[in-house]
């Protein structure tokens, strides 16, 4: 694989010209094959084993060939510091080449759900102070464009901010699309640059943790270090203060400078987000505890319905001890807090579970079951997962309800029938009622009627309060009081 035989092939090319010739040559010989590597797979449960170990190859491949060029850049500036003329044409080419890699190794890490930490930026910030003993590391590499190392830099620092591993593939690909257009407006500064605010600026190195805020007294101490490098984020929070006044107001957002779907809730709510994650990030809320017991969990819709049915057998059948267990997945719990839960799921095949999921959790010899929606993943490896979880409710009621049709009257249909987990009480919601339903099958306003024991409860949706990533949450609002049941 070119990953382990890049080292060797390039230790026998003695010159930094011809180096850079030879990998120009594997990179487009390699970048079909390098791109499926890349490829992460798009929705939710679809990551295996063998892609995390596709995407630790390409995450090798594009480690290798960022370093090799970097190699060309160190060899190239060395040659011509010894000479009165400036950077050579082909440095500041190898220089791009290794900036784009980079940045590519960043975004793989953050679509995989993989490990993204210093390791993803340290390399760059090497790039980066090498560049700037010759003076061209804030420099356009090229003369059609204005790409420079400390852009890519700064667009590697600002994906970390944005926590990627707590969003949906559709959240990162627009906040992608953000850091691409947008990201240039930030800035790598050393110490001296630094305009006492502690909004909007950053430690970016030495950074042994993550990109931290400029908050801690330790690092206001520490601003005259040679080494350390802040990055400042002003200019792109001014930018995207603009985009979110302009989208309140009805600005279109091809006018903006924004896709299309900017007006869409669900990109409003991301630019609030990516606001306070660039400006100040919010500290953990909740103290968590560290904690050892296990639980089983049911990922998905469909699923959790299904697992709703298999409890309520349990619970009213007395020879339900003969079924056949549920599948569910084991997870230890790591550490859990008032309004969430930390897990770890260790086998042979990795767990994947979608940001923005819905989940089922049941402590292991308990009988109660809590709702729960991921709010972060992430693969340690092929065989460890780390799941973030954000409590939601107690457990629901599966159920089918018929909705009018649109013309009037009501389908007589089985198939049209909309399955549903109905939830009596949701603290999100001050504890009134929801459901939990396909999205997009229950518009605002339709009728709903519940049949029970003691006969029917009627409500009315209200509104969609969040997009999972196989149902909606739906507020729902008593319409009456339940009428007795007809004989």
């Amino acid at each position: 694989m070119l990953a382990a035989r890049l080292p060797a092939l390039m230790s026998q090319l003695p010159s930094a010209h011809a180096r850079f010739d030879a990998l120009e040559q594997i990179c487009e010989q390699a970048a079909e094959a390098l791109a499926r590597l890349e490829n992460v797979p798009e929705g939710r449960g679809t990551m295996t084993g063998a892609q995390l170990e596709a995407v630790a190859t390409a995450d090798r491949a594009l480690a290798r060939l960022f370093s090799a060029y970097v190699s060309v850049v160190d060899d190239a500036t060395a040659v011509r510091a010894r000479r009165p003329v400036g950077v050579s044409r082909q440095a500041k080419l190898a220089a791009l080449r290794a900036s784009q890699f980079a940045y590519r190794r960043a975004l793989l890490a953050c679509r995989s759900y993989t490990d993204f930490g210093p390791e993803h930026w340290r390399p760059m910030v090497e790039l980066y102070r090498l560049a700037e003993r010759r003076d061209f590391h804030d420099t356009a590499l090229t003369a059609d464009s204005g790409e420079s190392i400390s852009r890519h830099l700064g667009r590697i620092l600002l994906l970390a901010l944005a926590d990627a591993q707590g969003m949906t593939r559709k959240a990162l690909e627009a906040t992608r699309f953000y850091v691409e257009r947008y990201g240039h407006l930030t800035r790598i500064c050393d110490p001296k640059q630094w305009k006492e605010s502690r909004e909007g600026w950053f430690v970016a190195w030495p950074s042994n943790a993550g990109v931290r805020p400029l908050l801690h007294k330790e690092d206001l101490n520490r601003l005259r270090e040679p080494d350390m490098l802040l990055l400042d984020a002003h200019p792109l929070l001014l930018k995207l203060d603009s985009h979110r006044d302009g989208l309140a107001a009805g600005t279109s957002p091809t006018r903006l400078g924004l896709p299309l779907n900017a007006r869409d809730q669900d990109y409003v709510d991301l630019l609030a987000r990516l606001r306070t994650q660039w400006s100040v990030p919010q500290l953990r809320r909740q103290v968590r505890r560290r904690a050892l017991p296990r639980v089983e969990l049911v990922a998905g819709f469909d699923q959790i319905r299904q697992f709703m049915k298999y409890v309520a057998v349990l619970r009213n059948r007395p020879d339900a001890q003969e079924l056949s267990p549920f599948p569910c997945s084991e997870w230890e719990v790591l550490d859990r807090s008032a309004e969430g839960l930390g897990l770890q799921h260790i086998a042979e095949e990795p767990i994947a579970i979608e940001v923005g999921e819905i989940v089922a959790i049941q402590q292991i010899e308990m009988a109660e079951v809590q709702l729960a929606v991921a709010r972060r993943t992430r693969f340690r490896n092929n065989h460890e997962t780390d799941l973030g979880l954000e409590l939601l409710c107690g457990p629901g009621i599966a159920a089918r309800f018929r909705p009018p049709k649109k013309g009037g009257g009501k389908s007589d249909s089985e198939a049209d029938a909309v399955p549903i987990l109905f939830l009596p009480s949701v603290p999100r919601l001050n504890d009134s009622p929801g459901l939990l339903a396909p999205r997009g099958m229950v518009e605002a306003g339709t009728p709903i009627a519940l049949p029970h024991r003691r006969g029917v409860t009627r409500f009315t949706a209200v509104e969609c309060v969040e997009r999972f990533a196989s149902c909606e949450l739906i507020r729902l609002q008593q319409a009456q009081a339940p009428e007795p049941e007809a004989f």
